[in-house]
């Protein structure tokens, strides 16, 4: 074998490995918000998919009840993202028309206050990118802070939940 044919394979190789949808296995994931709550079982993660730049490359959310995780990308958010789902209701959805994958915004985090009425009420929160790092921040009656954590309470009719009644953050 003459050394023109091993550098042109070599050469082919690492094209296809830089092009190679394997090169994605580079990404991280960070955690944004762990949602826990007295309606549903477990948990809901919700994360964001960064690449090796700490740009954000997709929305994860995982419900431990189901050990299901559905990923969306970015682009998303402007039509929507339902995050989690039970009887037919979009239960929570989060929305953004202003979201940068480079430096965040505002994401308007919707959930059915009543599935019997189907009613839904919305609230706004951030996810910022400062470095590296990513953070959720709400404005509330301690001021404008980080959270990790949102705890949905559940609202009951008659000893059933239809719905969510209100979300705090932590």
């Amino acid at each position: 074998m003459n050394k023109s044919h091993i550098s042109i394979g070599f050469v082919s190789a690492l094209l296809f490995a830089m092009t190679s949808p394997l090169h994605a296995y580079a990404d991280t994931t960070q955690n944004l918000l762990v949602g826990t709550s007295d309606a549903f079982e477990g948990t809901l993660d919700l994360s964001l998919v960064l690449d090796d730049n700490s740009v954000a490359q997709e929305f994860s959310a995982t419900a431990s009840s189901t050990n299901q995780t559905k990923n969306f990308s970015v682009s998303d958010l402007p039509a929507g993202i339902v995050l989690y789902t039970d009887q037919g209701h979009d239960v929570v959805t989060v929305k953004s028309t202003d979201f940068d994958p480079a430096h965040g915004g505002d994401l308007v985090v919707t959930y059915l206050t009543n599935g019997l009425s189907n009613n839904y009420q919305s609230v706004t929160v951030e996810v910022e990118r400062t470095g590296n790092l990513w953070q959720t921040l709400v404005n509330d009656q301690s001021g404008h802070h980080v959270v990790t954590q949102a705890y949905f309470k559940a609202n009951t009719v008659f000893g059933q939940v239809v719905g969510i009644k209100s979300i705090t953050f932590k």
